[in-house]
């Protein structure tokens, strides 16, 4: 199992937002935080089964210090921990 984090926002008048520090552009959303999660869940598996079938190196997972170290991440937003099973590797 290998978990990444995933950033929560919200504004008033919009939808729960997930996106992915370790994975730029992979991002979902939900109407609400329960659907949210799930999306999240099925947006990053979705991702890294891509990068796994180009034959990417998946990024180390960052730590919760060092995505709150960022910057970009301010008031409004918050962390939840996203697990998936771990890719399967080709032999070569």
């Amino acid at each position: 199992m290998i978990s990444y984090i995933g950033i929560v926002s919200k504004t008033h008048d919009s939808e729960y937002g997930v996106s992915f520090p370790d994975f730029p552009g992979c991002v979902t959303t939900g109407r609400t935080l329960d659907i949210a999660f799930e999306m999240a869940k099925e947006a990053l598996q979705f991702h890294i089964d891509g990068l796994s079938a180009d034959g990417e190196i998946l990024p180390t997972p960052s730590g919760y210090g060092d995505v709150m170290d960022t910057g970009d991440n301010i008031f409004g937003t918050f962390m939840i921990q996203i697990d998936i099973p771990s890719p399967l590797r080709k032999a070569a």
